[in-house]
């Protein structure tokens, strides 16, 4: 799969790794029974995991025939995409209204950094258990990796502290900004880390906001 983000930062698309020989549902009410069955498949898997997901319980609990499922998913994994697709959706939808309300009333850059560290520990704690699943089917199975464009934190940040960030090849400076919060705000969930949270965002957020504005 490829995340790409478009140039505000938070649009997203995805292109699958594999081709599907199913339909397409046209009518709104085949696209709706179509949705209805990811995200029941969303619920099931955020309870019990992709592993254990069953295409029979998930059928009984849309209201839909096992073969209306075949007819749009071809295998586990095509339903897996999206519901992915879903989460990726809510989660950078929830993360994008977080730092939109941040960066209107956020005059100072660290301030503005520190929220978005909030904002991006709250969007994993909402689906915490999917979460890690994601992250440990990505390591264990190919097909699950994924790459990101992640240019969200920096599209944003640029429109509001353009004239105070001072670093020349922006694009890789945002991406390792980007990973470093994810990285450490994923270890402090992941391991039950049990340290004020709060605080150690503060010193992240101070440390970006050195780095960006250096002379």
């Amino acid at each position: 799969m490829t995340v790409v983000y478009n140039r505000n930062g938070w649009k997203m698309e995805m292109t699958k790794k594999i081709k599907k020989n199913v339909r397409t549902p046209v009518q709104q009410r085949a696209k709706s029974k179509k949705n209805r069955i990811v995200k029941v498949a969303y619920d099931f898997m955020k309870e019990s995991g992709y592993e254990a997901m069953n295409i029979r319980l998930i059928a009984q609990k849309a209201g839909v025939s096992i073969g209306t499922i075949y007819s749009y998913f071809s295998d586990k994994k095509a339903i897996y995409y999206d519901v992915l697709c879903l989460y990726r959706d809510e989660s950078f939808n929830y993360l994008k209204d977080t730092l939109d309300q941040s960066l209107e009333k956020e005059e100072s850059l660290e301030e503005a950094i520190y929220s978005f560290i909030v904002g991006f520990e709250n969007v994993i704690k909402r689906n915490l258990k999917f979460h890690k699943e994601i992250i440990a089917l990505s390591l264990i199975d190919e097909w699950f990796s994924h790459t990101e464009n992640a240019n969200a934190f920096g599209t944003r940040f640029l429109e509001k502290f353009k004239n105070q960030i001072t670093v020349t090849d922006r694009k890789i400076t945002f991406m390792l900004v980007h990973k470093t919060i994810e990285e450490i705000v994923q270890y402090l969930l992941f391991y039950d880390i049990k340290v004020p949270h709060h605080h150690i965002f503060r010193e992240i957020a101070q440390m970006i906001a050195g780095h960006l504005t250096r002379p």
